[in-house]
Order: structure tokens, then sequence, then C-alpha cells
């Protein structure tokens, strides 16, 4: 089956032992909803993936830089050091997820929601932020050299955070 959309290559570990290819076809037939799995491995290039919804999965380390992933959800994933960079992730909902050293740098987060999120060490550099929302992250360490934060939700004390990691407002 062709996939003009999406190139993409999940390894999967479940109980149900899900192939790829089972992976793809779900995909083609409308399914968005990936939650419980844990990739090892997951490579995107330069595709368009909407309407991506997962809760509670691992995506550590993975490379997805320059994907567009439009309204994705990765509500409470393990993103540590998942590489983001350059990505359409406009009106992603990233809430709960731990972001631990993921880079984000130039990566279009326009109304995103990291609401609870783990940022602490992430690479934001250059990333477009209008309008997300930050509530209760975690921005130690973080580096927002040069990002975006124009009418973000941030609370004061990560307003102070940001500003002094080279934010702009």
């Amino acid at each position: 089956m062709d996939y003009p959309d999406l190139t993409l290559i999940f390894v999967l570990i479940k109980k149900t032992n899900m192939t790829t290819k089972q992976l793809l076809d779900s995909y083609a037939e409308g399914k968005r909803d990936f939650s419980g799995f844990h990739a090892t491995e997951f490579r995107v290039k330069g595709v368009t993936i909407r309407d991506f919804y997962a809760k509670k999965i691992s995506l550590c380390g993975i490379n997805l830089s320059g994907a567009s992933l439009i309204k994705a959800v990765f509500y409470n994933c393990n993103l540590m050091d998942t590489n983001f960079s350059g990505c359409n992730l406009t009106w992603a909902d990233f809430t709960w997820a731990n972001l631990t050293g993921a880079n984000l740098a130039g990566a279009n987060l326009t109304g995103a929601d990291f609401s609870g999120a783990d940022l602490t060490g992430a690479n934001l550099a250059g990333a477009n932020l209008i309008g997300a929302q930050l509530y209760r992250v975690t921005l130690i360490g973080v580096n927002l050299t040069g990002a975006i934060l124009t009418g973000c939700g941030l609370g004061d004390e990560n307003r102070r955070i940001a500003q002094k990691a080279g934010a702009i407002f």
C-alpha cells in the first residue's frame, strides 16, 4: 500500500505485537490514537501528520526534525532527548510531557500547550511560541535564546526565567 503523506517507520513493543505494516494500514484507515505504544524507532522526513494522538507513550531520543505535526497530542508522553528541531507543531499539546533535553530549536510552536511539562535542559532557541501555554512548566536550564514568547501564558516566575534565558516578548 502506498502512503504518499506518511513516511515513517515505527518499531513497536506492545502486547498486540503490531507490525509496522499493520500500524501504517491502521493510519491509512484513519486511526490516529496510538496511546500506550512504545516506539524504539520513528523516522519522519518532510512529512505532514495531522491529528496524531498519543497518550503515555515513550518516544525518547527519536528524530522528528522538520516534520509537520500540526495539532499533534503528546499527552503525558516521555519525549526526553527527542529532536523536534524545525518542526511545525502549531497547536500541539504537550500537557504533562517530559521534554527533558528535547531539541525544539526553530520549531513553530504557535498556540502549543505545555501545561505541566518538564522542559529541563530543552533547546527552544529561535522557536516561535506565540500564544503558547507554559503554565506550571519546569524551565530549569532551558535555552530560549531568540525564542518568541509574545502572548504566552507563563506565570511570573517562568517569565523571569524566560527573560534571563534570552526570550523575546
